[in-house]
């Protein structure tokens, strides 16, 4: 038996020109984990996305199964909001009324489109229902774009010590996914420009009131006796909102 050749003489023979090193299969391997992981946290994000993009928000109520009720209900909140309204008080006492989300939700999906249409102009083709969330300090309102998903705002509304109104835009969703403001802005300008037939110029006010501008008109109800309700406060808490009310005399009104 042939004693083994020594390692240093096997280098010479295979003409090897310095000492034997392993090839770096361990940074090698290394590598390759970081770049799966990296490729894997890339596509489970995108199926988030997809999955997010594609679902509605869980808040998003169901239609109403019973449409005879909602639409008396409906009745019966218009009747109150008028009675509460034209209700004869003494001169500025303050007084409030509580909202509550599910009968606000109610109306928006009976009545809004025939009085937008009657009132305003016609219902946008690819605009659904409208639904709202009332939560602590922040309301979210949502419409359905088609069979694409649910456009979402979130607004915080406030009645400044000028006593008139402001709504700045925190946040825009598209289901559950949340859009960035300058886009969402830009596209909101757009269809609502399309929508009502206007000049996006002309909508300058309205863009300027989501930025936390005050809106230029005061929020006022007039009634037919000549008597002006004003909103002089509004607090929205989780599921309800509270609006309070002032009742002025055409004179009072006058002067402020």
């Amino acid at each position: 038996m042939n004693d083994p050749t020594p390692y240093a003489e096997m280098e010479e023979t295979l003409g090897f020109e310095g000492p034997y090193v392993d090839p770096p299969a361990r940074r090698r391997s290394a590598m390759l984990t970081v770049s799966l992981a990296i490729v894997t946290g890339l596509v489970t994000t995108v199926v988030i996305v997809g999955v997010l993009a594609t679902t509605p928000p869980a808040w998003w109520p169901a239609p109403a199964v019973d449409q005879d009720a909602a639409r008396t209900r409906a009745r019966e909140i218009e009747n109150t909001a008028t009675r509460l309204a034209s209700q004869v008080r003494n001169p500025d006492e303050p007084w409030s009324v509580l909202l509550k989300q599910t009968d606000a939700n109610t109306w928006l999906e009976q009545r809004l489109r025939p009085w937008v249409e009657t009132t305003f102009a016609p219902w946008p083709d690819d605009v659904g229902r409208i639904a709202v969330r009332f939560e602590q300090g922040q309301l979210v309102i949502g419409a359905a774009l088609g069979a694409r998903g649910i456009a979402s705002f979130v607004l915080e509304p406030s009645i400044g010590p000028d006593q008139l109104a402001r709504i700045a835009l925190r946040e825009v969703r598209f289901n559950r996914v949340v859009i960035p403001r300058t886009v969402a802005e830009r596209r909101l300008s757009a269809s609502i420009a399309q929508a009502l037939q206007r000049d996006q110029h002309e909508l300058a006010p309205l863009l300027a009131a989501l930025q936390g501008e005050p809106i230029p008109e005061p929020p006022v109800l007039a009634l037919g006796d000549g008597r002006r309700v004003h909103l002089v406060g509004i607090e929205s808490r989780e599921g309800e909102l509270v609006l309070h009310c002032q009742t002025r005399s055409p004179a009072r009104s006058a002067q402020r």
